[in-house]
């Protein structure tokens, strides 16, 4: 909460700019890099989210998933701003009085593993930009 009411409301927002470029750009990347192994990886992390616990179990696993997304697009750059602002963002995203539903974040991080095994691009960059 802390660092959230230190944001002026253009700096959460240009943080959020970021994110939904580059999350769109590395799920875009990833339809056209990854592997069946990579695959398997983000299914397993997905899998993590839907049955994490609590707040910290779910943003650690949501976060990671993110990351993971990054490194399947095989771009060291992307992977790096994608590090830096799960750094940033994911403390914020999973707040407690936000509720998010792991179950349901997971639903969606499956969807889009399924269009990055599909190489759906425009699939995989809507749900990850959502």
């Amino acid at each position: 909460m802390a660092l959230l009411q230190e944001l002026t409301v253009e700096g959460l927002r240009d943080l959020g700019d970021e994110h939904f470029a580059v999350a769109g750009a590395t799920a875009v990347l990833a339809t056209r890099r990854a592997v069946a192994a990579d695959v398997a990886r983000l299914r397993a992390l997905a899998d993590r989210l839907a049955v994490s616990e609590d707040a910290i179990a779910s943003r650690r696993a949501d976060s990671r998933f993110q990351i993971e997304i990054a490194v399947c697009s095989q771009s060291a750059r992307l992977t790096r701003a994608e590090v830096n602002i799960q750094a940033e963002l994911a403390a914020m995203v999973w707040l407690p009085r936000l509720g998010l539903d792991p179950a349901v974040e997971a639903a969606t991080h499956h969807r889009l593993v399924d269009a990055i095994e599909a190489g759906d691009e425009a699939a995989a960059r809507s749900l990850a930009e959502e």
